[in-house]
């Protein structure tokens, strides 16, 4: 699993993308400050698709507060071994 923090902005975009291209069943959390708009939203579901098995999921987090950082990673972690 990758966690892509400022994963809804441009260069979070480009690294999403690019894994997806290259890892098959891969698993990224992209976090950011705020909620997606319907266009990140739709990019991401894009990108998505784009991969082999590709499971994207965005989350709302202040990664500069680490006790949070860890615990949304802990909770996405174990969301997405299913």
């Amino acid at each position: 699993m990758y966690l892509i923090t400022g994963g809804a902005g441009g260069l979070g975009r480009l690294l999403a993308a690019e894994i997806v291209r290259r890892v098959k069943h891969v698993r990224l959390v992209l976090a950011g400050r705020s909620d997606l708009g319907e266009a990140e939203r739709t990019t991401l579901e894009a990108i998505g698709r784009d991969g082999e098995d590709a499971r994207i999921e965005y989350r709302i987090l202040m990664c500069a507060i680490p006790m949070r950082s860890q615990c949304a990673f802990t909770r996405c972690s174990s969301s997405m071994d299913t």
